[in-house]
Parts: structure tokens; C-alpha cells; sequence
């Protein structure tokens, strides 16, 4: 393209921003500061300049650790896919709990619940268990500080139609449980993406649960990817009891891993700090692996 006519660019900012004076006449030959004279408090006001110039306004303190902003909003919304789980009735150990329980399940498709095995063991506890989704503070109780009656949604669940489980000891400690297709309607899901199967050595592990079966949290700091196998991934991210069944995604939002186990254990982070606490998670290529070897299994 042909090149700008800056003078019809000049004269068109001299009729838009009027010619106003300097304060001070410009000189290429006075030292820096020379306007304060002696009245200055600095005693070398052209070194402090100096200095500035060097100076870093921004820097990484520690590892760099950052994330595209876009996360935010994949994270905000695949949250809404996450429920508070409480059941009852006889535990994976086979005990009778005369009490309820809590854990963490989340949508990945229609009618589809993802939790784990020792949050929902048997079709009995299922039937029995409820799905409780926006248990979590609202935006503006958060921007107010304050806290107000949360409006949960509840849906209940139906292993009648389909109940595909996965033991603890010997298994992948999974649940997929039927529930009503207005759940995914309403909430949205957590795909299990083809694209999410690898875990990078390097990642960060975002766990969004409801730990001792409070509102909901989303684990943001010191979540680091610590080791990774075939079947698992262990990462520092805080979790706690009523964590288990919750899903973990890494920097681009995609589902990895379904947190199921915390173990202690202690261990050198990446950062030189060190731990006694680690979590693990069940990677969902595992899950799927297996998933297809019981369909091939079946033919």
C-alpha cells in the first residue's frame, strides 16, 4: 500500500489537538535535572536516573508459572459441571455407615456421572445418593464478601439404566452412574477428550471439589504434576476428604485425570520445598483403556 501522507495526518492533528506549549524549552545539552538546582534532596539526580533504567519493573519470583487468561473462563464454566455427592448405605469396605457421606462427581456427557468407586460402591448406594450442583458461593456474595442461602440443584441418580463400576483394590476406583439428561442441560459437561489421554511432565493439576463436602473450591496454587505413569498422575494440589471423585485439568482446561486417593508421602517439590502430603489421580486414558477392553471382551 502506498505510504501515509503525514502531512494531511499533521495538519489533521493540529486542528484536533491544538499546539500546546512545553512547560520547560527542550535542550539536548543540560545535564538530567538540572531545573532542581540546589533545592533537589537527591545529591546525584542523573545516577538515580541511571538506576531506574536498570531497574526491572516485573519479574518471576521463583519458577515462572502462568496460564493463558482463557483458562478462567473454561474453568468457570466446566465448574458448573461439578456436584457434591452424598451418599449412604454400606461403604466399599462392606461397612454399614449409619450416617451419610460425602464426595465429588462431575458431568462428562448426557446422562453420564463420573465419580469414584468408594463415593458411589454398589447400584444400592447409588439409587440412594443425590447429585447437588451450584453448591458453591455465588459471584456476587464473593465480590460482597458475604454469604447467603445457596441455590443447589439436586438430581437424583438411576444405576437401573446404567451403573459401570471399577473396584479400588485390583481396579481404577471409577463410577459412570445414569442420571437425569436435564443435569447435563443445565450444567454443561467435561468431555473426555482423545486430545486430554497425556499428561506433560511440567503440568499443573486443577482439581475442582468439594473437600469435607463443603462449597465448592477449585485448587489453583502449588498444583504441580509430581510423577506419571501408565495408569496415574501424583500432584501437590490441596485437596481433602470429599475431594475424592473430583475431576483434575491441566493448563488448556482439558479433563486428565479423576482424583480418587491422597497418601502420605513425603516428597521434594519442583519449587526445592518439600511435602508429606500427595494426591493421585486416576488418568482418564486408563479409564478409557479399560472401558474398551470390556466392550471387546463382550463380542
Amino acid at each position: 500500500p502506498p505510504l501515509p501522507d503525514r502531512g494531511a495526518e499533521s495538519a489533521v492533528a493540529r486542528v484536533l489537538a491544538p499546539n500546546v506549549p512545553f512547560i520547560q524549552a527542550p535542550s539536548s545539552t543540560q545535564t538530567p535535572f538540572s531545573d532542581l538546582g540546589a533545592a533537589s534532596p537527591v545529591d546525584n539526580p542523573a545516577s538515580m536516573l541511571g538506576g531506574f533504567r536498570k531497574l526491572r519493573m516485573e519479574a518471576a519470583i521463583g519458577r515462572e508459572i502462568t496460564a493463558p487468561a482463557a483458562l478462567v473462563e473454561v474453568l468457570a464454566a466446566r465448574r458448573r459441571a461439578v456436584a457434591r455427592i452424598e451418599a449412604r448405605g454400606m461403604d466399599f469396605r462392606g461397612v454399614h455407615q449409619p450416617g451419610s457421606w460425602h464426595g465429588t462427581g462431575f458431568l462428562v456427557g448426557k446422562n453420564l456421572l463420573l465419580t469414584n468407586h468408594h463415593v458411589l460402591n454398589s447400584a444400592d448406594v447409588a439409587a440412594a445418593a443425590e447429585a447437588e450442583f451450584d453448591y458453591e458461593i455465588s459471584t456476587e456474595d464473593l465480590l460482597s464478601g458475604t454469604t447467603s442461602t445457596l441455590a443447589k440443584k439436586t438430581f437424583r441418580l438411576d444405576p437401573r439404566r446404567l451403573f459401570v463400576t471399577s473396584p479400588v483394590a485390583g481396579g481404577l476406583d471409577f463410577t459412570f452412574v445414569w442420571i437425569d439428561e436435564a443435569a447435563e442441560r443445565d450444567q454443561g459437561s467435561i468431555p473426555m477428550e482423545r486430545a486430554s489421554f497425556t499428561v506433560k511432565p511440567g503440568e499443573q493439576a486443577y482439581v475442582i471439589h468439594h473437600p469435607r463436602g463443603d462449597l465448592k473450591q477449585i485448587s489453583l496454587d502449588d498444583t504441580d504434576v509430581l510423577n506419571i505413569q501408565s495408569t496415574v498422575i501424583h500432584y501437590s494440589s490441596d485437596t481433602d476428604y470429599g475431594s475424592s471423585g473430583a475431576p483434575v485439568l491441566d493448563r488448556q482446561g482439558r479433563l486428565i485425570a479423576l482424583h480418587h486417593a491422597r497418601d502420605e508421602q513425603r516428597i521434594v517439590l519442583p519449587d526445592g520445598t518439600s511435602t508429606d502430603v500427595v494426591n493421585e489421580g486416576i488418568k482418564i486414558g486408563a479409564i478409557a483403556v479399560e472401558l474398551e477392553n470390556r466392550i471387546k471382551a463382550q463380542t
